[in-house]
C-alpha cells in the first residue's frame, strides 16, 4: 500500500521480490496523490461512487453489504476506521477501494501497512477524513462515524454538495445549523439512515405534511 495524506505514516516497501521490509514508520505530511483518479475511468451516473466514514461499524458493515449487492456503477472509492485496522484490511481487500484512512494515529503507530493492497493509498489521521468526504470523486457519502469525532468530515462533505447519508446524528446535535447551512449553500443532500431517523423520514416521505 502507498501511504499518502497529510500527516500520516509512511514506510518503504519493495515490490520486486515480495519481501516487504519493515523499517520504523516515519511521519511524512504529502497530500493523497491525484492519480486515484485515472484518465480510462468510465463516467459513472451521479451518486454512485461512495466514501464509508466509519466502516468497521455495524452501519459501515451494512452499506459494503449493499454496495455489493448493486454491483456496477456503484464503487466503494473510500473506507475509514478509528482502530479496527484488522477489519479494514479484509474490507480493502473485498470491495477495492481508491483510498483508506485510519484515523487514529495512536493505533496506527505499530501497524502493517503493507497488509493493504499495493494499489490502496492509505492515510492515517482525523484530517484524511476530510479529505475522503471532500474529494471530488465521490458523490455520496455515508457519515457513520460516532459521536462528534465524525462532525468535521461530515461538515467538509456538507461544503463539497455530497449527498450524505447520515447515521452520525450528533453531528447535528452539536452543529446542525453549520451543517444544514452549508448544504443549503452547496446544493447538497442529507438523507438519515440511522434507524429511527430514516424511519421517520421514509414516513414522511410516504404520507402527507398535514399527518405530521
Amino acid at each position: 500500500a502507498k501511504l499518502d495524506g497529510a500527516h500520516c505514516y509512511s514506510r518503504p516497501v519493495t515490490r520486486a521480490t515480495g519481501i516487504l521490509p519493515n523499517p520504523e514508520i516515519v511521519r511524512t505530511s504529502v497530500a493523497f496523490t491525484a492519480e486515484s483518479a485515472t484518465a480510462t475511468d468510465s463516467p459513472r451516473p451521479r451518486g454512485t461512487t461512495v466514501s464509508v466514514l466509519g466502516a468497521t461499524g455495524s452501519i459501515g458493515t451494512s452499506t459494503l453489504d449493499v454496495l455489493k449487492t448493486l454491483g456496477a456503477p456503484w464503487r466503494c472509492f473510500a473506507l475509514s476506521a478509528h482502530s479496527q485496522l484488522d477489519g479494514l484490511v479484509q474490507m480493502a481487500h473485498d470491495c477495492s477501494p481508491r483510498r483508506i484512512v485510519a484515523a487514529c494515529a495512536e493505533q496506527a503507530r505499530n501497524f502493517d501497512f503493507t497488509r493493504f493492497p499495493a494499489d490502496v493509498a492509505v492515510a492515517v489521521g482525523p484530517e484524511a477524513l476530510i479529505e475522503i468526504a471532500a474529494a471530488a470523486e465521490v458523490d455520496t457519502v455515508v457519515a457513520a462515524i460516532v459521536g462528534s469525532a465524525g462532525l468535521a468530515s461530515t461538515l467538509a462533505a456538507a461544503e463539497a454538495g455530497k449527498r450524505i447519508a447520515l447515521a452520525n446524528k450528533e453531528a447535528l446535535v452539536v452543529a446542525g445549523s453549520l451543517v444544514t447551512g452549508a448544504m443549503q449553500r452547496s446544493g447538497g443532500e442529507l438523507i438519515p439512515v440511522d434507524s429511527e431517523h430514516s424511519a421517520i423520514f421514509q414516513a414522511l416521505q410516504a404520507g402527507r405534511s398535514q399527518e405530521v
